[in-house]
Order: structure tokens, then sequence, then C-alpha cells
């Protein structure tokens, strides 16, 4: 799958957003467009207590929105101790 700049750099947004907050186990899916996925990446993270999982979630959102790009999906997941 060939991205666009723009593209490109709203992952590189997300991944910033997530370095900058701290996440951990950062990992980003590319998914084949003639396999029938929805969306061209998924960015996945995680973080030590619910209040960062939220920061990381939040800053995602807000650099993303800068950028005039408003995600279509979104789900910020709940924090489990012990998983």
């Amino acid at each position: 799958m060939r991205a666009t700049i723009a593209l490109r750099q709203q992952v590189a947004a997300a991944l910033q957003a997530c370095e900058d907050k701290k996440a951990a186990n950062v990992a980003v899916l590319e998914m084949d467009k003639n396999a029938g996925a929805f969306t061209d990446y998924f960015v996945i993270c995680s973080g030590s207590n619910p209040r960062q999982i939220q920061a990381i979630a939040d800053d995602i959102r807000e650099r993303l929105h800068a950028m005039t790009f408003a995600p279509r999906a979104w789900k910020a997941t709940t924090w489990r101790s012990g998983c």
C-alpha cells in the first residue's frame, strides 16, 4: 500500500504524542488494502495507569485535530492491572 505524505505525517504525529507521553509497547500496524481493511494504520500503545492512557489519547487527538484531521473512529481502552 502506498501511503500519502499527509497520512505518514499523521502517523508520525501520533507516534510523537506516544513518545512525549511516555507510552510503552508502541506498535504501528500497516493494514493491507487488498485484505478489506477499513483503515490504513493502527497505532497501538499502552500506559501504566488510566490517567496516562487518557493523556496519550488526548494528545494524539489534539495533534491530529491541529493537522485538520479528525479520526473517523476513536477508542481509548480501559486500563486493567495485571494484564
